[in-house]
């Protein structure tokens, strides 16, 4: 979580410190980053209910609004089309980054969710808490039955 309410960007390499992005509130500290695939832009999450899409260069690209908490995650699926973001409801929204128009959300669990993956065709979602479960994306097929021997 960034207290100081900036997003920097550091060589991975080095150490240094490569840019910081422009403050947008000044008031809410960031709970979740997540690159895209290409490298060519960012999603923030914060404790303010949004989601902030960013260039790499720093130039922000648009807030989405929606989300009832605080924002605790957010992650690209691998073809970068679409983010998933989860509120500290636990309730995951996911949206479609080239019309940034929300999809569908999924329902809020039992239990907070804890963490999200993607699988590496993005066509899966697991979400983390206290148990672990899949959750659909858009069309996904029934798994295939494990055969045994």
């Amino acid at each position: 979580m960034s207290k100081d309410r900036l997003v920097k960007l550091w060589d991975a390499e080095t150490g240094r410190l490569l840019r910081t992005l422009p403050r947008y509130d000044g008031r809410s500290p960031i709970q979740a980053i997540a690159f895209s695939p290409d490298g060519g832009m960012l999603a923030s999450g914060s404790v303010d209910r949004t989601v902030r899409l960013w260039k790499i260069s720093g130039e922000p690209i648009v807030t989405l609004t929606g989300h009832l908490a605080e924002v605790t995650k957010v992650a690209f699926t691998p073809d970068g089309r679409t983010l998933v973001s989860v509120d500290e409801r636990g309730t995951a929204a996911v949206t479609h980054v080239a019309t940034r128009q929300t999809m569908f959300e999924l329902p809020t669990p039992a239990e907070r969710i804890q963490g999200v993956a993607i699988s590496p065709n993005s066509r899966r979602m697991a979400s983390g808490a206290e148990v672990i479960a899949y959750r659909p994306h858009i069309r996904f097929p029934e798994p295939l039955p494990l055969r045994e021997g």
